[in-house]
């Protein structure tokens, strides 16, 4: 009889601690899951970050590039052509300090240009415009520095969500790029604040859309010490007109003389 006592308290304690063993090895392998999901999750975000990173493109580098050169021409021969408007404004959502921009991928969350006051000073970004040809979102993204100001043009492609930063020619961001008739090429162009007669240009050759790597690259550039830019305009796809502007000093008035220029892409 002992010995049947005995067995069967035997097995019980056995039985129980099978039992007990059990939910141990599920709750273990929930933890290895969770552990395995949250890596994987890790990997993703990573993943993401590298991806947006690979998206912004700095454009700007002419050193080895081709120089323009200009010819005068007459004021009549540059009025025979006309500007055409292809950055168009249009209104953005606003919520508190930020505005929205929506491509085809995302909502772009960016910081509104004002005055934060203390450290922060004058600082975020402007929306200039949307340009169909480009399927680009135009963008200036300024900051202010020991008293000065800063700014840097930036464009938003729609469908790639590519950020090209059109680095400037001195601190403030470069003007909007001009396409040219058939997008072939951009020009852009940067006056300085602090002289009467100092001006750069870029040209950008425009290629496919399916290559955003290599969209906007680097392909002529211009100085000048003699005029600031006024105005400049394509005439087809090679074809540049400028007119240009010195201020001069006359009987005690200061004045603006134009200068007009012609060059052609070769």
């Amino acid at each position: 009889m002992k010995k049947v006592l005995c067995i069967l308290i035997t097995f019980s304690m056995l039985s129980c601690k099978e039992k007990s063993n059990k939910p141990k090895a599920k709750n273990q392998r929930e933890s290895v899951l969770m552990k395995n999901d949250t890596s994987e999750s890790n990997i993703a975000q990573s993943a993401d970050t590298i991806r947006n990173d690979n998206k912004i493109i700095n454009i700007g580098s002419f050193d080895n590039l081709p120089k323009l050169k200009f010819d005068t021409i007459s004021e009549n021969e540059y009025l025979k052509y006309s500007t055409i408007e292809v950055w168009k404004k249009t209104k953005v959502k606003k919520i508190g300090n930020y505005f929205y921009l929506k491509t085809q991928k995302q909502n772009h969350k960016l910081k509104i240009y004002k005055d934060y006051g203390g450290v922060e000073s004058w600082n975020g970004s402007e929306f200039l415009g949307f340009c169909s040809n480009l399927d680009c979102y135009a963008i200036t993204n300024n900051s202010t520095s020991e008293y000065s100001g800063f700014g840097e043009l930036m464009l938003l492609n729609n469908q790639t969500d590519f950020k090209y930063n059109i680095n400037s020619f001195g601190d403030g961001s470069v003007e909007l790029p001009i396409p040219s008739k058939n997008t072939e090429f951009l020009i852009y162009y940067y006056n300085s604040p602090y002289e009467n007669k100092n001006c750069d240009i870029g040209i950008l050759k425009v290629s496919t859309k399916s290559d955003p790597q290599h969209f906007l690259r680097e392909f002529a550039s211009y100085h000048s010490n003699d005029f600031a830019i006024e105005e400049i305009k394509w005439v087809g796809d090679y074809i540049i007109y400028l007119k240009g502007s010195e201020e001069i000093h006359e009987e005690g008035k200061l004045i603006k003389m134009y200068k007009y220029f012609k060059t052609k892409l070769e």
